[in-house]
């Protein structure tokens, strides 16, 4: 009877410089952890081992930070463990970000813990000090305020941890309410964010974009078979980064929209820098809606539009 990890590490990939002082920590202290991505069981998708990690974790480590706060990924984890009803939930600022509503309302009244990773601050000590405090060893140890209040109420209960399928309930279906699936370039992102916004604003609707990046092959298989064949509509952001493409089998974007193409959604190429298609664009996708990002009337239009079609 026993959970299968100590620690679930939840937190945007662009926050990984973080987690990696986080697990030399948890090293040091001699706890078992998994972060989403790695160690998941073979034979599960990716959302599936999401579920059965954060399940058979005593603690659930939410890294929050200005990437943490727009990615779905890390806040629908968070909701999930939120919802289990044992287990403990320790959220964790790492920076001088001020959390936003959504996860103020979200977390209520649990205590949250503030890491500043800057400076000759003994952070390792830190961390392994709040994660034992979290886990219920050796209280007697550290000081109360440190210790979540929430956290220090609540019972761990012990459990056999799974290997079998748990059904994934309908707030962590992560896919099911997007809409909108948005393709584009990582070197883009600075420009396609603020697209995304502008899109969801006017059409009320959510778009599905890999904020962090999936890393593993199988893993982003998995994840972007469902968004694409969850949403009706697929916006591919051209710039001159797919002028740069070397390899169109092997290219991600290429993969996507080709995907797309396949299950037939309405496809939508949203030119987000100027750039003409390539030739092989220009063969294969010549005849879909070009929507030029720079004119404020084009993306007024595309947006009525995106609302006619999804209704």
């Amino acid at each position: 009877m026993d959970y299968r990890y100590d620690v679930f590490i939840s937190a945007s990939r662009r926050d990984y410089a973080v987690v990696d002082r986080i697990v030399s920590a948890l090293n040091s202290g001699g706890f078992t952890y998994i972060k989403d991505g790695q160690g998941f069981d073979t034979g599960l998708d990716f959302l599936q081992s999401i579920i059965n990690a954060i399940y058979n974790s005593k603690l659930f480590l939410c890294i929050l930070s200005q990437n943490s706060y727009s990615s779905e990924f890390v806040i629908k984890e968070l909701e999930y463990a939120l919802n289990k009803t044992d287990g403990v939930v320790l959220p964790v600022v790492v920076d001088n970000s001020q959390l936003p509503d959504r996860l103020k309302n979200l977390l209520g009244t649990i205590h949250i813990v503030n890491w500043q990773f800057s400076g000759s601050l003994n952070i390792e000590g830190t961390i392994i000090r709040d994660i034992s405090c979290a886990l219920g060893r050796n209280e007697e140890n550290f000081s109360k305020e440190i210790l979540p209040s929430s956290i220090a109420k609540r019972e761990v209960n012990n459990r056999t941890y799974l290997s079998a399928t748990i059904p994934i309930p309908e707030e962590i279906n992560l896919d099911a309410s997007f809409r909108i699936f948005i393709s584009y370039k990582r070197v883009d992102e600075k420009k396609v964010f603020p697209l995304k916004d502008i899109i969801e604003k006017n059409t009320g609707v959510k778009c599905w974009i890999d904020l962090d990046g999936i890393e593993s092959d199988a893993q982003f298989a998995n994840v972007i078979i469902k968004a694409i064949n969850n949403a009706p509509i697929f916006l591919f952001m051209y710039s001159h980064a797919h002028s740069e493409i070397e390899d169109y089998d092997t290219d991600w974007t290429v993969r996507e929209i080709n995907f797309a193409q396949k299950k037939r959604k309405r496809i939508v190429f949203v030119n987000i820098d100027g750039s003409p298609l390539t030739d092989w664009f220009e063969l294969m996708f010549g005849t879909k809606q070009q929507i030029d990002a720079s004119s404020n009337i084009r993306m007024e239009k595309l947006c009525k539009d995106l609302t006619r079609w999804l209704k």
